[in-house]
């Protein structure tokens, strides 16, 4: 089910800019929705976008890929890669473009990748290969509202720093209280402008709002699993950071542990070997 905002939420978003997505990802968009994408013509249209193309370059030849051949264009990338993966990294560079530039995001961006890949490596690590990508992808989006707010509200820097102690459910708390609005909701927002799906955006949107939702039917299969994931690759993160997370963490380990058919020594299992990947 997509997720939806309320009218006095809808209110106060209107004095919010999110980041535009630029003309070159809608047209990649575009071809990439049908039947027999074009991709010779989509790598075209990436490479001619310098900026995109050599940061995606840049990310796919960094330590994190730890390839013995570098690759020297987005068609290379394709092959090798695949498409899903140069596509996931050209929206996340769009992204990086599009978010305030005034703004140090450096330790930020740290954190989301560092999720983003824990994220892909517990997909692995459960045998559901097929939800990597997206979960990757996840990872990356899922605390883009995090900047904008950043950008809009003077004092929010010292919230969200402050708030890396007592940690990021308190954070969302603490927004919708001042600001009628909360990071989570901005990231489904801009997810779903840049084109994930609504699945996606919807798993983004409950990120904290996790009571009862394994319960319902508010979140299909997908979604669940893919919750699930990034709420480990979290937990394993933020210990890594020394980031609060055993409030976050207790309201859904035990619901996880039963959709997962997992115990908590599993759980911890998984995530050392997930930690073990950055060593």
């Amino acid at each position: 089910m997509p997720f939806t905002t309320t009218a006095e939420e809808k209110v106060i978003l209107e004095g919010i800019q999110l980041p535009i997505c630029p003309k070159t990802l809608i047209n990649i968009l575009t071809e990439a929705k049908k039947t027999d994408p074009n991709m010779y013509l989509i790598s075209q249209w990436i490479s001619k976008d310098i900026g995109i193309a050599s940061a995606v370059l840049q990310i796919i030849n960094s330590p994190v890929y730890a390839r013995s051949v570098s690759i020297d264009s987005i068609t290379q990338a394709v092959m090798l890669l695949g498409f899903n993966r140069v596509l996931t990294l050209v929206k996340v560079v769009a992204l990086k473009t599009a978010l305030p530039a005034k703004i140090d995001l450096t330790s930020f961006w740290q954190l989301s990748t560092e999720i983003a890949q824990a994220a892909l490596n517990i997909c692995h690590f459960l045998e559901k290969p097929k939800y990597g990508e997206t979960a990757y992808m996840l990872g990356l989006f899922h605390m883009a509202g995090i900047p904008v707010l950043l950008d809009r509200f003077t004092d929010y820097a010292q919230i969200y720093q402050n708030h890396k102690k007592s940690g990021l459910l308190d954070l969302s708390l603490r927004e919708q209280t001042l600001f009628g609005t909360t990071h989570t909701t901005l990231s489904s927002l801009i997810a779903q402008q840049w084109g994930i799906s609504d699945p996606q955006c919807t798993t983004i949107y409950y990120t904290y709002h996790c009571e009862g939702i394994f319960d319902n039917s508010e979140l299909n299969e997908e979604s669940l699993v893919l919750l699930s994931v990034i709420k480990i690759a979290r937990k394993c993160i933020f210990m890594r950071h020394n980031i609060e997370h055993a409030t976050e963490w207790s309201l859904v380990k035990d619901c996880i542990e039963t959709f997962l058919h997992m115990d908590e020594s599993d759980i911890n299992e998984l995530i050392d070997q997930a930690e073990q990947q950055f060593e």
